[in-house]
């Protein structure tokens, strides 16, 4: 029976048409078993709904569900914009839909099919696009690939006459940098950049190819920088030196002292300074370092052959000679590293003074016992070093086995191994 002052609402499935074509949205809906204890009374005090409808609309409304097809206008919050044919998707703030004293109960399963794209509702709602799920349940959550947005709102969507909608989601946003590429500034107006170092001088062997056995790295030694200043220049005129140097980002952009040595050509007995000294480029990271007026920055290398104490590119019983002349001057009297000349022969470059780099490099090659892989090696100066008769015996050794037959099928490298053993790298 009806409770007096009720309102009884007659379900009117006759469509409506308002001219031209007619689009029919059938919503198959089953409706879940309600209970009504007693009297369930739902008062709408209001109800604010964001729909305009225009064009053709057809309305089929079953039991206490209406689904409406047409002209819909929506407004969601996020930045996801969704074009598909007809469609657009505008985005605008957050959209709120206020209902005061009402309760709307919906069951069953509604399907909506569009591209590719299965869109169902029970209780919650569950959106399924091409690798992208979205739930919602009271608020909306959008999920695409790499990206999420939440919207509390209710979600309208305005078609024209289309039933295909796509969504167009920009993914993978993330941009990742590595460290060692330091090399120019991000800032705005940035134009370009220039340092200033100081370096120190370093010695090495023409077999060192920056590879080590015991796992540290070889090859030319970052330490040569001492200081580095990088100013940033923009185009605006201003100079804006940098405050986070990492000296541990210096590199020669992988260049070694073998490779450097084997770039020249080089003639036994016929030496120049070319034969030994290298301007060596400094990268900072993956940048060049170039001074104001855009000249590259280099440290000072000096390279040689292991032994090769009279500088002459090759080892023989001059050298030992000179091992055992300066071992003997230096021993007697007030004669130190500093006033005698180790490289004093006329077998290869001729040496000026005691303190030339030259003969700093002659004692760094002369003295063929130390540690090679020592952390001081490459620059440690004459003064530091022992030259003593061992050096010659050893120099000698080796000057014998390279010109025998017997050698003639092995490396340099391993005759030192050999005459040299597990001392040759400090064991």
């Amino acid at each position: 029976m009806p409770v007096d002052g009720a309102i009884i609402v007659v379900p009117d499935t006759t469509p409506i048409s308002t001219g031209g074509d007619v689009t029919t949205t059938t919503v198959d809906t089953t409706t879940a078993d309600t209970t009504t204890v007693d009297t369930t009374t739902t008062t709408v005090d209001t109800t604010t709904v964001d729909t305009t409808t225009s064009g053709d609309i057809t309305t089929t409304t079953s039991g206490d569900i209406t689904t409406t097809s047409g002209d819909i206008t929506t407004t969601t919050s996020g930045d996801i914009t969704t074009t598909s044919g007809d469609v657009t998707t505008t985005t605008s703030g957050d959209i709120t839909t206020s209902t005061s004293d009402t309760t709307s109960t919906t069951s069953g399963d509604i399907t909506t099919s569009t591209t590719d794209t299965t869109s169902t509702t029970s209780g919650d709602i569950t959106t399924s696009t091409t690798d992208t799920t979205s739930t919602t349940s009271n608020d909306i959550t959008t999920s695409t690939t790499d990206t999420t947005s939440t919207t509390s709102s209710d979600i309208t969507t305005s078609t024209s006459d289309t039933t295909s909608t796509s969504t167009s989601t920009t993914v993978d946003t993330t941009t990742s940098t590595n460290t060692t590429t330091v090399t120019t500034s991000t800032l705005p107006g940035y134009k370009s950049s220039y340092a200033i170092i100081e370096t120190q001088v370093g010695y090495y062997f023409s077999h060192d190819n920056g590879i080590r056995a015991n796992g540290q790295p070889g090859g030319f030694n970052k330490e040569q920088v001492v200081a580095l200043k990088i100013v940033d220049v923009y185009e605006d005129g201003r100079e804006v030196e940098r405050t986070d140097i990492d000296l541990s980002l210096i590199n020669f952009n992988g260049l070694t002292p073998e490779s450097a040595y084997n770039a020249r050509t080089h003639i036994n007995k016929q030496t120049t300074i070319t034969d030994f000294k290298y301007d060596i480029p400094v990268y900072y990271g993956t940048m060049p370092l170039v001074d104001k007026n855009g000249n590259a920055l280099n440290v000072t290398a000096y390279i040689g052959v292991k032994g090769d104490i009279t500088l002459s590119n090759m080892v023989d019983a001059s050298d030992a000679s000179a091992a055992l002349s300066y071992y003997a001057k230096v021993s007697t009297g007030s004669n130190s590293p500093a006033t005698v000349i180790l490289q004093c022969t006329e077998e290869g470059m001729k040496v000026n003074t005691a303190l030339d780099e030259l003969d700093q490099l002659a004692a760094f090659l002369g003295d063929v016992n130390t540690n090679e892989w020592s952390a001081d090696n490459w620059k440690t100066k004459k003064d530091g070093r022992i030259i003593d008769a061992n050096d010659a015996s050893q120099i000698l050794s080796f000057y014998a086995k390279r010109t025998s037959q017997r050698y003639d099928g092995t490396s340099s490298y391993d005759i030192w191994n050999e005459i040299l053993g597990t001392a040759r790298f400090g064991g």
